[in-house]
């Protein structure tokens, strides 16, 4: 399904990786229980109903490790990854398991900005910052779901890896 809020792909894409698990968790009941915080490592950042695109401290998102735990706390084995590679997510793939991606909307290349939260930490953002879960790939690329529209969509490798990289190949797979 679409997500539901202007800035809840994460949400989104946590839920329907759980779905594939067997777990059902609405939107809300995950956003609810997700930390916020002005630092995207750690909680969600600003205001979910922000117009796409806002970047801190207004509106803009949160990393993978709270949506990991978050997952956690439904009970499934969720982990966080920082700067994984292809290799990585395709065998991921491979062996029958969607990962959560973090990327840019559309795969767009706006580059990256630092953003330090009240707490000291530098993190690195992205204006278009989003979601996708990691479903398939071939010989031309990787084949995504998107939580916008939940659209399946197939990038080209070069494209996608440019994208992912801008935001440090940050993942979220379930065992």
């Amino acid at each position: 399904y679409p997500q539901e809020h202007n800035l809840s792909c994460e949400s989104r894409s946590a839920i329907d990786v759980a779905a594939f698990w067997g777990v059902t968790i609405t939107e809300d009941d995950y956003f609810r229980r997700l930390p916020k915080s002005d630092n995207p490592h750690r909680g969600f950042l600003g205001d979910v109903d922000q117009p796409a695109g806002t970047m801190p401290p207004y509106g803009y998102g949160v990393y993978a490790g709270p949506i990991a735990a978050n997952l956690r706390s439904f009970g499934l084995d969720a982990r966080a990854h920082r700067y994984w590679n292809l290799n990585d997510l395709r065998a991921e793939i491979a062996a029958g398991r969607p990962v959560i991606i973090w990327s840019t909307y559309d795969m767009k290349l706006p580059g990256v900005q630092e953003w330090t939260s009240s707490d000291g930490e530098t993190s690195v953002i992205a204006q278009w910052q989003h979601t996708f879960v990691a479903v398939g790939y071939d010989a031309e690329g990787v084949y995504l779901i998107d939580a916008y529209d939940a659209g399946t969509k197939q990038f080209s490798y070069e494209a996608f890896d440019a994208a992912w990289a801008q935001l440090e190949r940050l993942a979220v797979t379930v065992h």
